[in-house]
Formats: structure tokens, sequence, C-alpha cells
């Protein structure tokens, strides 16, 4: 059923000292109750409903000076229904120093998050990560994120190369590096006049050896960081460079079945190796007993993982002796054997089935009253006391949803003894087909293409997706990371997990196997069980976002200490947004100003004030906090060396064509001359019946706007405080409110008849540059005229106030906006002028649309044209139905 995630938030919030009180009675009175447990786990779900994120992109390589093309889906963590509760979702490219080089808001369009990232035309290629997250996803950190890796060509690697050499490390821990940069083309070496090379972000001396073109460097890595780069600059020219750990080295942890080894009792252990980069390591597995005789062998099954089985002797301690690809060994000791335990075994029995059975160690002859709990993303599917008499218990795959069920063992007062982990692979999944209207396509030809997504018994799906389709010649479909396996496999474990949808292969048996290895070696993430079962809620610590905001504080000026001010007055102004908004300080001194969401690059002005109007006080404004960049970007990400020039040559010229030349970066030529702004003269100017400028309002010394204003012949200030202005009429005069303009904003009608607002305690009367009166009669200005005229204020500029004096109640900021979504352009060649015309078609993205919706008969149509040449080309399709089904599908279509 569709929950409303807002709603939920609500609920949770306004439950919290209900279920902190039902934690007591938790934590008072041990409880075996299957009601009770299957309803703190849906009050945990309710308290902190959670979300997830995965982005669809058009691709996983790109050249410099491209755009990003992605979808974001954000789903309900637990039915992987679409949310859009979170306004916003970021989106950032991060480089392999782990530093944010792009970073995009993204609202929703017609409930849909979509979007672009522009790359800089001069980014260095290298390894990159593509990270996405919420603001409510903060309470998790990191590890919850999406997070997705992309290799970045720049296309100056086509002509040369920085290529290093590492020595091995001395005694003390001492590298030296040789740097030399290589053209491509005619195979030799260069000597830039201009060469600079950083450590991560430090940058280092280097000694240049002028007769080999080498640099030479001596370093030390920063501690047990991993993703140590170079990055080298040589004019117009940029590139990172991993740099190997001095000595290759590999750790293995191994991780019993259910959580521990039992006394004389054959155990299942699982295995996993990883390098000192944090990539999987093939190795051999020898165990031995504490009297080094060899007990048991292994092997790395997949992706540095394996298992073995044996049955562990009272009162002996076991070791492992490792040994990698290279011959290297190091020797591991294996979990002590636990007495009086119990743990959880699973075996897969056949297609579709699977036994669950309890172990017990040797000594245990009287067995205890224990219960077996079963969960699928926090909804309780099993819960009921183990039955001894029953070696196990077999349970039906399609009993479960597909993703990860949790098995947890639990005591007659709810302590977990025995944890284990499957994974279930079902048909409950959106069914994707589609079909073009020709077998195959020539050059620049219309491609017509029908889409229909149904259930596994044909029933339509209502819903949406986007589509991707890419020129095979110049794009390696990135088929180890889709939708399927991030919302069901990686979202869901701990760690790192490489190439995830190899797990999902239905018919393939070593895939199957895989995961099952996988589940041993990977732990589940999601909620506290051990805690949830007791009543203990997890709260979130992050809000969710509903806008923009801006918040800060105002202190006073003084000579020795500064102190909050209290009911002060802070305005924001955008002339760009037509907004303006005056808030009050709190009595700590504290603001914030939030209902409202302007686009990226909006710039607003931000004025502080006393509670007399005064401007003696200091604006603080709290800058954007984002979350710190934790794990490290990845340095394994490869492409093939046969396809990746051409594509690389390809986006150049696309780019070219597009935008003109690359930027060219000359030395800094410095011009002298005398720059004359041009004067440009307001139309308000002209009509203006009374002027008042810098000085003269310094001269009559006016402290607020109305004296200023009193001196003008026909205006007044009423009773209310308001600004009147008297309009001649036949019969009699009357006093008629202005339009009042500040800084070209007009000041609305309803928000200048509201009693409590005075749009002029905002202007600090040194920022005043202009003020200006403009009576009825005078003609039609630059806006429109009120029924008695206008009230023209324009302040100065930025610039000018900081140049006469440095002002503290002033800020200029510029906050992370919304971005406006940009349509992909695909050409049509509907004519046949346009199918000849003689400018190529260097498309490697050959269509890409994101917000493709399924009729109310699950079915959608897509058309495109083709480039040039002949090839192939893929096609991604990923979405969500409206009931919560993941879709995924790819296929070909092919060029004669």
């Amino acid at each position: 059923m569709t929950r409303n995630f807002q709603k939920l938030i609500r609920i949770g919030i306004a439950g919290i000292c209900l279920l902190s009180g039902m934690a007591v009675f938790a934590q008072e009175k041990p409880f075996l109750s299957v009601d009770s447990i299957a309803g703190n786990f849906y009050r945990q779900r309710m308290t902190y409903p959670q979300e997830k994120i995965h982005l669809h992109m058009d691709k996983s390589h790109y050249v410099s000076g491209e755009k990003i093309w992605f979808r974001i889906y954000l789903v309900d963590a637990f039915s992987h229904l679409p949310e859009t509760a979170s306004r916003y979702v970021y989106v950032e490219l991060i480089n392999p120093v782990d530093s944010v080089v792009s970073r995009i808001k993204i609202r929703p369009v017609d409930s849909l998050y979509y979007g672009s990232m522009s790359l800089p035309e001069n980014l260095a290629g290298g390894n990159y990560v593509v990270r996405a997250y919420t603001n409510y996803m903060c309470s998790l950190g990191e590890e919850y994120f999406f997070r997705k890796n992309i290799y970045i060509s720049n296309p100056l690697e086509l002509q040369m190369r920085a290529n290093a050499e590492f020595l091995p490390p001395d005694a003390k821990g001492k590298r030296e590096a040789r740097i030399s940069l290589v053209d491509l083309r005619k195979k030799c070496k260069l000597s830039p006049t201009q060469l600079s090379i950083w450590l991560n972000r430090e940058k280092l001396d280097y000694t240049w050896v002028a007769r080999d073109s080498v640099a030479k460097i001596n370093f030390r890595l920063p501690g047990e960081e991993k993703g140590n780069h170079f990055y080298i600059e040589a004019g117009n020219y940029h590139q990172f460079i991993v740099i190997p750990r001095g000595q290759q080295d590999f750790d293995v942890s191994f991780f019993p079945e259910g959580g521990y080894l039992l006394e004389g009792t054959a155990c299942q252990v699982g295995f996993k190796a990883l390098n000192n980069e944090g990539i999987s390591e093939e190795v051999s597995v020898d165990v031995f007993d504490q009297d080094d005789n060899l007990v048991v062998s292994a092997h790395t099954f997949h992706k540095g993982m394996g298992s073995f089985l044996f049955s562990p002797e009272s009162g002996k301690s076991y070791y492992a002796v490792c040994k990698d690809k290279r011959g290297q060994s190091k020797r591991f000791e294996l979990p002590q054997a636990r007495k009086e335990m119990y743990s959880l075994r699973i075996n897969r029995w056949k297609k579709g089935k699977f036994l669950v059975s309890v172990l017990k160690s040797a000594d245990i002859k009287d067995t205890k009253s224990l219960f077996l709990l079963a969960h699928s993303r926090g909804e309780v599917k099993y819960a009921k006391p183990w039955d001894f008499s029953d070696d196990f218990i077999s349970f039906d795959e399609k009993s479960f949803p597909s993703g990860i069920v949790q098995f947890v063992l639990l005591d007659t007062e709810m302590n977990p003894l025995s944890e284990r982990l499957i994974f279930c692979l079902n048909d409950d999944q959106a069914v994707v087909t589609y079909k073009t209207d020709s077998p195959s396509y020539g050059s620049r030809e219309h491609v017509k293409a029908h889409i229909r997504a149904t259930d596994s018994e044909k029933r339509p799906l209502t819903g949406n997706f986007s589509i991707a389709v890419t020129d095979d010649r110049d794009v390696i479909v990135d088929t180890n990371y889709t939708l399927l396996s991030n919302l069901l496999l990686t979202s869901e474990l701990k760690g790192n997990i490489e190439d995830p949808a190899f797990y999902l292969q239905r018919d393939n048996r070593k895939a199957r196997a895989a995961l099952d290895v996988l589940m041993l070696t990977q732990g589940w993430r999601r909620y506290r069980i051990p805690e949830v079962i007791r009543g203990k809620f997890q709260l979130p610590s992050s809000s969710l976002e509903i806008g923009q905001e801006i918040a800060g504080e105002v202190r006073t000026i003084g000579l020795f200490k500064s102190k909050p001010m209290k009911k002060g007055k802070v305005s924001a102004m955008s002339m760009q947004a037509n907004y303006l908004n005056l808030v009050e300080t709190d009595e700590n001194g504290k603001f914030q100003i939030n209902r409202f969401e302007f686009p990226d690059s909006t710039e607003i002005i931000l004025q502080a004030l006393t509670t007399k109007g005064k401007p003696g006080v200091e604006l603080i404004v709290y800058p954007d906090s984002f979350p710190a960049v934790v794990m490290p970007v990845p340095t394994y990400t490869e492409m093939k060396e046969e396809v990746m020039p051409g594509a690389v040559e390809k986006a150049d010229r696309k780019y070219t064509y597009e935008n003109g030349m690359r930027m060219i970066y000359l030395d800094e030529v410095t011009v002298r001359g005398v720059y004359k702004e041009k004067q440009e003269i307001q139309i308000n100017e002209i009509l203006a019946t009374s002027t008042f400028n810098a000085k003269d309002i310094e001269e009559m010394g006016a402290t607020r706007v109305e004296e200023v204003l009193m001196r003008v012949p026909g205006v007044r200030v009423g009773v209310d405080g308001k600004i009147y202005i008297r309009t001649p009429t036949s019969i009699y005069d009357s006093y008629i409110p202005p339009l009042v303009v500040i800084d070209g904003m007009e000041i609305d009608d309803q928000s200048y008849a509201d009693p409590y607002y005075n749009p002029f305690e905002s202007v600090n009367m040194q920022d005043i540059a202009r003020i200006e009166v403009i009576k009825v009669g005078g003609g039609k200005g630059a806006y429109r005229l009120g029924k008695s005229g206008m009230i023209v204020i324009t302040r100065k500029k930025i610039d000018e106030m900081a140049a006469d004096k440095v002002q503290y109640n002033v800020k200029q900021i510029t906050p992370l906006g919304y971005q406006k979504p940009v349509e992909f352009y695909s050409p049509k060649y509907e004519l046949a002028k346009e199918k000849e015309n003689g400018k190529p078609d260097l498309r490697t993205t050959l269509f890409w649309k994101p917000d493709v919706k399924l009729s109310d008969k699950g079915r959608a149509d897509i058309d495109f044209y083709t480039a040039d040449g002949y090839s192939t080309y893929s096609v991604v399709i990923e979405g969500v139905t409206a009931d919560g089904k993941l879709i995924r599908t790819d296929g070909k279509i092919y060029m004669e």
C-alpha cells in the first residue's frame, strides 16, 4: 500500500514519547510475542522511514567538456515506492583526491528528479565518483549514499601523457618517483617550461633532469590513506597518476556462518581477501591447528571470497596461512571456537528452496528455548519459537520479496545469538519488452520503439522510466552497476561490493554460488535489529529538507565585546528573483529565512539593522554545510584501450563544432589603459519630480527614508507610518499609497497594505545612491505607475559600499539553488536536405530521455534518429513502477 513519506516523518516524531515508554516496558518485561516483534519493526519503520537513491546515467565514460545526463530514482527503502518528500537531491562529482569538483541541487519536476552536470573543458583525466544523497540521508552517513565510479578523459591525452616510474621505498619509507611527459604522436619526451606536481593536495618540489627530461620527486605517502595520486599540470595539460603502494600487501577476514565457530560441530567459514588498495585479491588458504597440522585447504572462489567447512576440536585454536598470487604468505588467527553456543546454518536445497537449521556446540545436552526471526527490509516474514524436534525448516524463496532476508536466532529474553543472510531472487519485478519498427537502420534514419511493462502475470504496470541509447563504437555499457543491483543488493550491505550485477544473473550457477558466499561475508545495515526487537527505536538526526534556507546571527559591534542582537531586523533581497523578505532575530541573535526557492546562481543581498533601524551591527551568515568525503575514490576503474581513444577524439570534435576551439592558455598579458564606464540614463530619472542623491541625504542628516520624502510637496506620512502622495482631482485632493520600487524590484500592493510591513525598514540610509519621487501625470516610465505615482530607491553597488567603508551589516551571497533542467538535444532528419547536410553527427549518446511515462496499459513510445556511420546501438532502460517494482532491461539496435 502506498505511503506518504513525509506524513510518516510527522507521525514518527509525534510518537517519540510513546515509543520511549514502550522501550522502557520492553526492557523491564522480556517478551516472546510474535505480534510485539512485528509491531516493533513496524513502529521502527514509521519512526524512521529511510530513503534509497539510484542514478541512471547515460554512460559511464565521459570526456571533459561533455555533459553527464542522469535520472535520479529516490525511493522508500522498505517498499521501493517512489518518494518526493525530500525536496532536493544533491549530486556531486568527486575527483581522485576526494575533492568535490562540482555540486548541483535537483528538485522534482512533475514528481521526477533529473538533470545534467557539465564537465569543465580542462578537467584532468582520471577516476572520478558521482555521489548523490538527500539531506535526510545524512543521518546514516556516506556509506548509504549513492556512489558510482566513472572515468573522465581529457582530449590532450591523445597527444601527450605523463608516465611515472616508482622506485621501491627505502628502510625509512622514503620513496622516489620519476615522471616524464611523452609526445604520443612523435614518440619522444617533452621538456615543459612550466611543470607543477602535487601529492594529493600538497604541492611538491622536484628536481628536473634536463638531459633525460625527467622530474625526480622524493616523497612519503601520508599514513595509511588509500587512493594516493600525483596531480600533474603542464600548461593546459592535466593528469592524475595513481601512486601504487610501495609494498603490495593483503588482508584476509574470516566469517564463521551464523557468527561463531562451535566446538565439535562442522562449521562453514567464509573468508574475504583484500589488498592494501581495498580491491579483492586472489589467495589460497591453508588452515592449521595449534600443533601445525593441516586441517583444510581452500581457494578464493570469486572476487576475493571463498569458504571452507571444518569441525573445531574442543580446546584447540586454529590459524590460516594465506598466499597471494605473487607468492607472498601471511598468517591469520581464526576466531576461537565457542562452547554453549548456538548458530544458524542455511543451505540451498533445490531451485527455489532453502533450509534453515540451528547448530549447537557439542557440549550442549539440554537445549534452551530459542526463537527464530526472519525479516526482509524491516518487514517481519517469519517469527516463531524454534522446535528442536525438527532438524531444519524448509522455506520457499517465493514467500519472500526479492532482496536480502535476515534470519536472527534469539533467546527467551530476545538477545540475538546468531545471524545469517540469504538473498532471494524472484520474478516479482517488472518485465519490460521493447520492439523497434524495423530490424535494422541506415545512417540518419528514424527509429521508432514501442516499450511495454508488465508484471510476471502479464498485467500492465504504470510508472515511469529513463532510457539511454549509446553508440557501441564509443561507449561500453555498464552492466555491473544497475538499478536492480543497487536497490536490491549494494544499498542493503556494508562495505564495497565489486561488480554487484554479476550476482543477479538467474541462469549462472557460479553467480548464485558466489551470491551465497557474499551473504556470508557482508552484513545487513539498515536498522539496529537487537534494539528494534526490544523496542528501542532509532531516530533520524538530519531533517527532512522541504525548501531552501538561509541562517545566521546578528551581533552588536562593541569596543571590547559583542553581544547577540535580540529582535534585530534582517532583510533579504534579490533583484533577479523579485524577492524581498524581512525577519527578526531571536533572543540569541539568530535568524532563519526560509519558505523560498531560487534557481542556482541567484544573488541575494542580506542586511542587518538594530531594532531602531541602525546599521551598527555585524551580520554573520552561516555557510551551507555538506557531508565530507570519507570514502576514497576507487583507483581501479578501467576502460578498454581499443574503445577509449576513438570515443575521446569523437567527443572532442563534437565539442569543437558546438563550442569552438577549446580554451588555449596563454602567458599572462597586462593591458594598461583607462576604462570609462558607460553612464546609462534610466527613464525614471527623466520623469522624477524630486531627486535626492547620496550627498543630499548626507547633508540633510536623514536617518530614515521617511525624513527625506516628507520634504517633497504633496508627500506625507500617515498615522500608520506609511507614505502617501496627494493626487489632484476635479473635486478634491486625496492621498493614495504610491508604487514603491527598491533596486528595480516592485513592492506588491498586498505587502504594502500589511499594517506591520514597512518596505523602507530594510534600507540602510548609508547604502542609498538615489531617491526619486514620480507623481502621476509625468508619463509612463520603466515601471507601471501607481495611482498616485512612484517612489524609486536605488542603492549603491556592493563595491561602492565597500569603497565608502567596511559594512559589517551587509552581505551578498549566492547560495546553492536548484538546477533548471535542460533538454537533451537529438537532431531530427525529417527532410532530405537535413539528412544530406555536411555537418557530421558525432553523438556518442544517441538518445536520452529521463521522463518517459507508462500509460494505463503499460505502454510508451519513443523515437529518435540514428547518427553517421555503421554500428550497433545499446539501449538501457531503468525505472520504477507506481507500486514499487523495479525496471531494468537492455538490448541492441542494429545498423545496416
